[in-house]
């Protein structure tokens, strides 16, 4: 959303939101079309394997399979969409 703002913000405070609200909103629904949720505790409910006790190893393989993963298709939906 910060990139969004970055493009589509205003200049200054008379100018509208609206292009800004527009790709937000498409953002948006990409996202919860993917996705289906906003909430991170609810994106990184995994299943951990067996061999991953503690919870340094837990957050290194939620990041290495949920989170790059998921930074990864922003990105691309930026590039593309931008």
């Amino acid at each position: 959303m910060m990139s969004i703002g970055i493009k589509y913000g205003r200049d200054n405070h008379y100018e509208s939101h609206e292009k800004a609200n527009i790709k937000g909103r498409e953002f948006h629904d990409y996202w919860m079309s993917t996705m289906s949720n906003l909430n991170c505790h609810e994106l990184l409910d995994i299943d951990y394997p067996e061999e991953l006790k503690d919870s340094k190893a837990k957050k290194i393989y939620s990041k290495e399979n949920k989170c790059v993963p998921m930074c990864i298709q922003v990105a691309n939906w930026l590039k593309n969409n931008l």
